[in-house]
Parts: structure tokens; sequence; C-alpha cells
């Protein structure tokens, strides 16, 4: 681990981010609610009471926090409020920070994320219950990384939240078929007559990056499932 960071949370984004010199004392925030779905407002609490703890630990120290790209879609639910508080109780305590606001991050994990857990239901031929209006933004975690370090080390983007995401919004049956595909295994379908569709701004991504950057590529997102879903798979 980089000496000039410190790390909440041993997860996939932990993980990632540890061995990275920021350039700076840095302390990265990757604890939390994961779960867009939570409604507890004991979990939030437990969420807001561990940021508040270490920013009040490591006053010298950058922030990095992790938010959601949702924020932006339109939709009210308790998880992206409790977000918006969550970004503001940030930038209102910590001597500097970025905020990132976070599609579906992609990596080898054994959980319920999107993609893990779709390669789970195809590989054991369980029915999948999909939202025919949905969208989902797919982010490599190598890509994450490598954008939040190009961010942080120019010092780009102080106090401002913003969005790490690809260019392309895919429909979740896409998404589904494309693991099916990779798998070489036929899949079953519930399709509901519900979701939404992710529309993220990645336009300050856009003024930043090269324009040939991997993120921007059409076809980024097959990449992305190319690489993760025999690796998910043969580990199940």
């Amino acid at each position: 681990m980089c000496q000039k960071n410190k790390v909440i949370g041993s997860g996939l984004i932990a993980k990632a981010l540890s061995g990275i010199d920021f350039g700076r004392l840095t302390l990265v925030i990757a604890s939390g609610v994961a779960n867009s779905q939570e409604t507890s407002n004991e979990q939030f609490l437990r969420e807001a009471l561990i940021v508040e703890k270490a920013i009040a630990s490591n006053l010298q120290h950058h922030v990095i926090y992790f938010s959601t790209c949702s924020i932006d879609s339109g939709v009210t639910t308790p998880y992206i409020a409790h977000k918006i508080n969550m970004e503001n109780l940030v930038i209102n305590n910590a001597i500097s920070c970025n905020i990132f606001r976070l599609p579906q991050i992609v990596g080898i994990v054994f959980n319920n994320t999107l993609v893990s857990h779709f390669t789970k239901l195809i590989s054991q031929n369980f029915p999948i219950k999909l939202q025919s209006r949905a969208t989902r933004n797919l982010v490599d975690i190598r890509d994450l990384a490598r954008v939040i370090a190009f961010l942080v080390q120019r010092n780009m983007a102080v106090g401002v939240p913003q969005n790490i995401a690809s260019s392309t919004q895919v429909p979740v049956t896409a998404i589904v078929q494309e693991i099916a595909s990779l798998l070489k295994q036929p899949y079953r379908t519930v399709i509901l007559d519900e979701g939404y569709s992710q529309n993220i701004d990645i336009s300050f991504l856009r003024t930043q990056l090269s324009p040939n950057d991997p993120l921007f590529a059409p076809s980024y997102w097959k990449v992305v499932l190319s690489h993760y879903v025999p690796l998910i798979a043969s580990g199940m």
C-alpha cells in the first residue's frame, strides 16, 4: 500500500486504489452502503458515522469518496437521497476532496453486483428478472483506478462531484444476452415492464481524457464483459 494513502474498506475499489501514489496525503473512503436498493436509515447512519470519524481522524488528508451516477437519473430513492447527503458531508468536512459518482464497476467479484449476479444465474440456469426499460453503464475497475489517479494527481475536479463512466448506456437485456453468449449457455428471462434508462453526463471526462480513451468506444462494454465474465465464471 502506498504510504501516503489511508484506505477505509476492503472491497474491489479499495484494493484497486490502495497502491496508487496520489502525490499527497490521501484518505480513500471505499466503505459504506453499496446496495442501491437499500432503504434502511440504520445503514445510512452507519455509513455517515464511518465517514465522519474517518475525516475527523485524518484532517490533513485529501479525501476521495464514491457516490452514484444515479443522482443525475431524475429518479428519487432513499439511497440516492442518502448519497447526496454524504456528498455534502464530505465537502463540508474534508480539507479537500474528490467525489466520484460511479455506475456499475466490473471486476473479479463473486457477489450480487450486476455482472457477477447475471453470470451466476446464467451458469446455474436460473431465470433472470429483467426490467425492460433499464440500462446500465459498465466500467472496468482497472480503468476506474487509472482515471481516478489521473484526475487526483492533477488536482482536477476538487470539491465538485464528477461522473466516471463510459459513453454507452446498455440495456440490461443486451448485457444478459452478451454474458450468455460468452458462456455459450442458454438463458431464461422474466421481463418486467419497469426500470429507467441511465443518462450519465461524461462531458467533464471528455475534456480531460484523450478522444481515443477506451471509455469512449461504443464497444467498450463488450470488451469489459469479454474480459471478466470468463474469469468470474471460472471462479464460481
